[in-house]
């Protein structure tokens, strides 16, 4: 039996959530599989704040006293619970005792995403399927109940484990050691995400307000987030916790649209040019407006996206975009998600020709120009054009952490999900053929004029079935060049570069990777060329590796140094989600092509 919960909490306490792990405590042996919990459209104006329901499956017997005795506990866990004094506060429960019919449901799921759906048609689907319905005042929580019941999470899912307070804290300050949830996040990154905004330092696995929770922690499986919670130090009792699979951090809600067909409360992806500069708003918001063959919008940067406005500000009329966001009532504003920055329009400034060492002035409109001091004249043409440096790159910008909704989908996951594809691909390569490729690889990297120009070699040592560096660290060795290899330090775990004279100077890590024994830091900044591995890279030479950052941190300091990539052939694709702080290489050997 499947059963449906939503509308139980208000912005003054409790949390759906925890009903349900109560309930989940409950049903022990009975209960199949992991609880879901299931967002849907943000845009809905009656949720309360993350618009999110909950559905459980338990296993039941044929027996209609067991049925019975299970939704009695159900319907009285939530009347208990539910902030029925709300007057927001509308709980809904439903129950699915017939499973072959949720498929019946899919299309109700997909449409609670990403439209706005009433009650009226809630009730009658669950008719249809013969489910029955609980109503809790006006009952609009069986929205989201039947919703969740008719979830489908066989494309991508997530999974959150929350940790609950005890009833005597609710409402007090959340006691958890800020240090430890920074280590749990260094720990446990990509495999668990959203854990601190990068930008504010904020830590965001603690929610704010009176309801149940302590912490909540998101991640790609069970295993790894009850590692992660290990990690955690409280400085207060947990009462329980419990995992749930979900679809946060999936982008599931949003729907590619035409601007034409947009409509109030929709979830969009949408293609366009930029129309208008953007312009500054009271309050801090940006704006502008975005255009297709069938109509324009205008898309918002409000104030608590911080620095992702800057990136806004910087577009200018004719740049091509893909942006993702939400609508509110009125289709008038898409409030902006991420955006991805398909072509950068060509900007061109126009100077006056210099004369007597000075500029010329205008002569009036379309007379050209003169010079103020020999009175020289020329026409309009000859001034002269210079195209304008932009400060944004064909990549995507998304909101801080802080300001993601539930639902949206951070670029850490997209590249996650790569990395994993491609990783797997080149641990299946037989030993031989990597050492095959790799041998053609560094043949081509030696016959460079750079390298062979060259005296200052940062060079990692190959691990696994990356492209192999061991005998190309010792021909380089041996012809005389200075040579770097990377060096992790931890805790800390920053990558620093420390000089070899021979091979046999690498140990291996407590991460397998073979790295000098040696402490002594080579400054970046005095390093030529960097010889650079990783995952995933494309054709405008973008880079994904294990997800640590420790590369992109030490390329920044490395700032003098000119960066090659070895890979694969297969490891380079067309397009990879890039983001700012992403460095680009300046090639790519593979062992079919050089990437420049």
């Amino acid at each position: 039996m499947l059963i449906g919960i939503d509308d139980t909490d208000s912005l003054k306490g409790m949390c759906t959530t925890y009903l349900a792990a109560l309930l989940c405590r409950n049903f022990k042996d009975s209960l199949v599989g992991f609880p879901r919990l299931i967002r849907l459209n943000p845009n809905i104006p009656f949720k309360t704040r993350g618009n999110g329901a909950i559905a459980i499956r338990v296993k039941v017997e044929k027996s209609k006293s067991e049925i019975e005795e299970i939704k009695e506990l159900v319907l009285k866990t939530v009347e208990k619970y539910s902030q029925l004094k709300d007057e927001n506060t509308n709980p809904g429960v439903v129950f699915l005792e017939d499973e072959s019919k949720v498929n019946l449901l899919r299309e109700f799921y997909f449409k609670a995403l990403s439209q706005l759906v009433s009650l009226a048609e809630a009730e009658k689907l669950a008719g249809k399927v013969n489910a029955e319905v609980h109503k809790f005042k006006n009952g609009r929580g069986v929205i989201g109940a039947l919703a969740a019941i008719g979830s489908d999470l066989s494309k991508d899912k997530t999974y959150e484990i929350l940790a609950y307070r005890k009833v005597e804290n609710f409402g007090k300050p959340r006691k958890i050691d800020e240090n430890s949830v920074i280590e749990m996040d260094l720990k446990t990154r990509p495999l668990t995400f959203n854990n601190i905004d990068p930008e504010s330092k904020r830590i965001l696995i603690t929610p704010h307000g009176y309801d149940p929770v302590l912490f909540g922690i998101r991640g790609e499986n069970p295993e790894i987030l009850e590692k992660a919670a290990k990690l955690i130090k409280t400085k207060e009792e947990i009462a329980l916790s419990q995992i749930f699979e979900s679809n946060q951090a999936t982008d599931v809600h949003l729907r590619k649209k035409k601007i034409a067909e947009v409509n109030g409360y929709d979830c969009v992806i949408l293609e366009g040019i930029v129309a208008e500069k953007p312009r500054n708003l009271k309050g801090g918001h940006v704006i502008f407006k975005l255009k297709d063959e069938t109509s324009s919008i205008e898309c918002a940067a409000y104030e608590p996206t911080k620095s992702f406005r800057d990136f806004v500000r910087k577009l200018r009329e004719g740049d091509k975009l893909r942006v993702y966001g939400g609508v509110g009532k009125y289709e008038h504003t898409v409030n902006l998600e991420k955006f991805e920055i398909l072509k950068l329009n060509k900007i061109y400034h126009r100077l006056a020709p210099i004369c007597c060492n000075k500029r010329m002035t205008s002569a009036g409109k379309g007379k050209g120009f003169k010079c103020k001091k020999c009175g020289k004249r020329l026409p309009e043409s000859a001034a002269i054009v210079k195209e304008v440096s932009r400060d944004l790159k064909e990549i995507i910008y998304e909101v801080p952490l802080a300001a993601m909704r539930h639902l949206s989908k951070p670029i850490s996951r997209f590249k996650h999900e790569l990395r994993k594809k491609i990783l797997a691909k080149r641990e299946s390569l037989p030993k031989e053929i990597v050492a095959k490729k790799s041998e053609i690889i560094a043949k081509k990297l030696l016959a460079r004029e750079e390298l062979k120009k060259t005296k200052v070699i940062f060079i990692y040592a190959s691990f696994k079935n990356e492209v192999q560096t061991l005998k190309l660290i010792e021909k380089l060795l041996n012809s005389g060049k200075k040579v770097l290899v990377p060096k992790i330090r931890f805790p800390k775990r920053e990558m620093i570069a420390v000089a070899i004279n021979s091979l046999a100077e690498l140990k291996t890590n407590k991460i397998g990777i073979p790295e000098p024994s040696s402490e002594k830091e080579f400054p970046a900044e005095k390093i030529e060329l960097a010889v650079i591995p990783g995952i995933v890279f494309d054709k405008r030479r973008y880079r994904i590796g294990y997800g640590y950052g420790y590369y992109d941190a030490f390329l920044s300091k490395a700032k003098n140094a000119k960066k090659i990539a070895l890979a694969f052939d297969f490891q380079v694709l067309e397009r990879i989600p890039a983001q700012p702080w992403d460095v680009q290489m300046d090639l790519i050997i593979t062992d079919h092509e050089t990437i420049l």
